[in-house]
């Protein structure tokens, strides 16, 4: 990086602090979920200074779901991924 780039990685790891039987969702008998881990997440991003006061975002991040974001009667299965791109120009006055 240079004095009008920084760089950024954040990486984080989710459970449920215990497997669950809970009502979640406000249906009746509750949810049972696969497991208590939830995902792991991954971010990346570089801030750019196009001049003073102006600054160029770009972004991308992953989040990979286990086995304890699908209930046991999920349709999917574990290992969906889901991404977010973003592009943004900040201006501070």
């Amino acid at each position: 990086a240079t004095d009008d780039l920084s760089l950024g990685l954040f990486g984080g790891m989710f459970w449920l602090t215990k497997k669950t039987n809970g009502n979640l969702n406000a249906t009746s008998g509750g949810t049972t979920y696969r497991d208590d881990k939830i995902g792991n997440e991954i971010a990346i991003t570089a801030d750019y200074s196009l001049a003073k006061n102006l600054t160029l975002h770009l972004q991308g991040a992953w989040f990979s779901a286990d086995d304890g974001f699908y209930d046991t009667s999920a349709a999917s299965t574990p290992g969906d991924t889901a991404s977010e791109y973003l592009a943004m120009l900040a201006w501070e006055f």
